[in-house]
Parts: structure tokens; C-alpha cells; sequence
């Protein structure tokens, strides 16, 4: 299960998972979350933050390639007519991600970017050093004006 806050004026969209994180969901979450948005409010999303510390359980179900290859497909089709600049625009985003806290849980998360990765596709990085907590990310990346805005409703 997920909910979600874009700040637009800051270009930054956040989604919190908890419980199951059921097979592709985050991919899923994506393409509901920019139905839902103008083609400007798409464009001015610059910064990805997915929070999955309260995720609880995860599998490896749809960590092919070709589904995250029709993934792209189906982000890119959101964005007709400026298909060809959008690429230029996706390489600009920064995608960050909270681990799940569960150790178990983040075994899994780590497998199932590992699986899914390759060149043209973007990705979290995987490292030890990235902040653990949302208000730590958020603070790395000069966002703190937003810690108190999310204590409010999240969309679902």
C-alpha cells in the first residue's frame, strides 16, 4: 500500500509504502500518481523520494526486465506530445529511497533493483552512507522546509 505528497513548486514528489509491498508496486504507484497529475505538474517533478521504511513484507514477483521496459514505455506515453525531450528530463531526476527497516525486507528491495537494472534505466542507488530516515534525507537535500508539511493528509 502506498500514499503520496508532491510539492510541485518544489519539483519533489514523495511516497510512502507500508505493509506488503506487492510485486511491482512502486512502478505501479508511479504511473497512478502522474495519471492523476497535469502533464505540467509532471514536468516539474525533479526530485523521486521513496519511502519504504514500514514496508513489512516484499517479494521478487515482476523483477524482469521486459515488464520495467514496458513500464518506461507507459511513463514515457504520459508525456505525448514532448515525448523526445522527456528523456532528456527523466535523466534529470533524482530518484532517492528510505530502506525498508526490516533487514529482511531490504534484502529484498536490493535484489529487486539489482534485477531490474540496467544502463538506460534509473534506479536508486544501493550504498550504506544514504540518510536512514526521511527528515535525514530531506536535510541532505536542503529540503527541511518540507518536514513539517508532511505531517498533515497524504493522498492515496
Amino acid at each position: 500500500m502506498y500514499c503520496y505528497k508532491a510539492f510541485f513548486e518544489e519539483g519533489v514528489l514523495i511516497t510512502r509504502f507500508y505493509g506488503e509491498y506487492v510485486a511491482e508496486e512502486g512502478d505501479k504507484s508511479l504511473l497512478a500518481i502522474c495519471r492523476s497529475m497535469t502533464l505540467d505538474e509532471r514536468l516539474s517533478i525533479k526530485t523521486v523520494i521513496w519511502d519504504l521504511q514500514d514496508v513489512t513484507a516484499m517479494s521478487l514477483a515482476n523483477t524482469d526486465i521486459a515488464r520495467a521496459t514496458s513500464f518506461e514505455r507507459e511513463l514515457l506515453n504520459m508525456f505525448e506530445p514532448l515525448v523526445e525531450d522527456v528523456a532528456q528530463h527523466m535523466n534529470g531526476i533524482k530518484i532517492f529511497h528510505i530502506p525498508p527497516n526490516n533487514s529482511a525486507v531490504r534484502d529484498i528491495f536490493r535484489e529487486r533493483l539489482a534485477r531490474v537494472s540496467h544502463p538506460t534505466r534509473k534506479t536508486p542507488a544501493i550504498d550504506s552512507d544514504k540518510p536512514k530516515k526521511l527528515p535525514e534525507l530531506l536535510e541532505s537535500l536542503n529540503l527541511l522546509k518540507l518536514l513539517p508539511l508532511l505531517n498533515g493528509e497524504w493522498q492515496k
